[in-house]
């Protein structure tokens, strides 16, 4: 058990004490509340169904991504500013006046302002993609920036601050690392890992042409590691099809990186050695991808004791079926689908969960303690750009042997709208103190709002 990568990435905390997957007890009693938050205050505003909502900016705002740390403190990243669409499937685009911005709440759901009074954020134009925490609380943010060379261009970027919420001047410049790759219009990093020795890994992709998966290794004072694939760097090419894209990772128990993602527009998962080279026990070449479907795309990794990797995203099943609907797959360690997992090591949930012929996709994923599975994301009624009054975030709770729980939710699902304003989610999920929370954005009031929803 790597009880590390249960606390960096996961990061599960039980009644104020960190511990790891498989260690903990998560009690999902499946009611919910919502409390609205404004300047730091909470109030009910209903009985079976709870929002924190994101008053504290005037602006519209998204939660992409959120951490617990061991004081059960939440920490959330995405973006704030005037968000002008989102596309299908939530995923956040470039607008040149938006920018990474972090809260930080009590488990409760109050926001703390002595941390936010100065409103955390990057630059204009910048994005907030992840969030980690340390052992020391340093946080560490990555996502992009304004290409330092192209006007519309982006940088991947990464901020790491200090327990108090300021900049760390030893990492990087200031606080910050930027990696300009190439030219071309798009660097992006997705995910963010931090090592015992404090060294991070960053995934993403970088367009030179089709895009090119990315991993990123930096020693803790922000400087690339040599010792990591080409001098800090490891990349994954798809020449002749759509392009490779990573958009979370994931350790094993001996420090193997999983890396999930996208190849030629299907699911992929990638395997890497800790020196950054392709592990090729798994799949024969250290990638496998899931070819029976149309389209896809993995957007969220965990991996058990047993090394074991599950992964969920999104599929159109086949070409008579051309509607994303939500995959959960489970590889074996040697990248063989696991055919004691839902009789063949993968579940599409070809109903959609919200009604409607929209997007359904997987966001993130968590294991818990007794073998149960959870994935949160997005259902949306239709395909349409500006689509917020019209989606879901769900959460589906599957048995170890990959069937739905039944006993959760309304039959194994559980589906959330704020204030009678329909809810969007690009999530993460995650326990606290017994309770699962997950991090996304609600619409209503006129604009868009992060939010915060704890599931019991």
């Amino acid at each position: 058990m790597n009880i590390f990568r249960s606390f960096y990435k996961c990061s599960y905390v039980f009644s104020g004490a960190v511990l790891a997957i498989f260690m903990g007890s998560i009690a999902c009693q499946n009611t919910v509340e919502y409390c609205e938050t404004e300047q730091g205050d909470t109030g009910i505003i209903g009985e079976k169904e709870f929002y924190y909502l994101d008053d504290f900016l005037e602006e519209d705002s998204i939660g992409a991504s959120m951490t617990i740390d061991e004081h059960s403190s939440i920490y959330i990243t995405g973006i704030a500013g005037n968000i002008e669409y989102l596309n299908v499937g939530g995923h956040i685009h470039y607008i040149p006046n938006q920018y990474m911005q972090i809260w930080k709440y009590s488990s409760e759901g109050v926001l703390e302002t002595a941390f936010n009074d100065d409103q955390k954020s990057g630059d204009i134009g910048s994005i907030g993609r992840d969030v980690v925490v340390d052992r020391s609380g340093a946080i560490y943010i990555v996502g992009s920036s304004k290409d330092s060379v192209r006007d519309d261009g982006r940088d991947i970027a990464i901020w790491k601050y200090r327990s108090d919420g300021e900049l760390d001047p030893a990492f990087g410049d200031d606080g910050i690392v930027i990696f300009h790759g190439t030219e071309e219009y798009e660097e992006e990093a997705t995910s963010v890992l931090i090592d015992d020795n404090n060294n991070v890994y960053v995934a993403g992709y970088i367009r030179d042409g089709p895009r090119s998966m990315l991993l990123l290794k930096y020693r803790s004072d922000g400087t690339p590691d040599p010792t990591f694939g080409d001098n800090g760097m490891a990349s994954y090419e798809d020449i002749d099809g759509d392009g490779a894209k990573a958009y979370d990772m994931e350790f094993d128990s001996t420090g193997n990186l999983y890396v999930a993602g996208r190849l030629n527009a299907r699911v992929a998962i990638w395997k890497y050695h800790p020196d950054g080279t392709l592990d090729s026990s798994f799949g024969g070449t250290g990638v496998v991808v899931y070819e029976n479907s149309s389209a896809g795309e993995a957007k969220s990794i965990a991996v058990d004791d047993n090394d074991s990797v599950y992964a969920t995203g999104s599929v159109w099943p086949d070409d008579t079926f051309r509607k994303d609907r939500v995959i959960l797959l489970k590889y074996l360690s040697n990248g063989t689908l696991d055919t004691t997992f839902s009789g063949d090591g993968v579940d599409i949930q070809r109903s959609s969960i919200a009604g409607g012929g929209g997007y359904n996709g997987g966001k993130s994923i968590l294991l818990d303690d007794a073998g149960n599975i959870y994935v949160s994301g997005l259902s949306s009624r239709e395909y349409l750009m500006n689509y917020h009054d019209r989606s879901s975030i769900f959460v589906l709770r599957y048995l170890r042997s990959g069937e739905i729980d039944t006993a959760f939710g309304n039959n194994g699902a559980f589906t959330a709208y704020a204030l009678g304003s329909a809810v969007g989610s690009t999530s993460n999920i995650d326990g606290c103190s017994g309770d699962l929370f997950v991090s996304g954005y609600s619409y209503g009031s006129g604009k868009v709002e992060m939010s915060l929803l704890r599931i019991r």
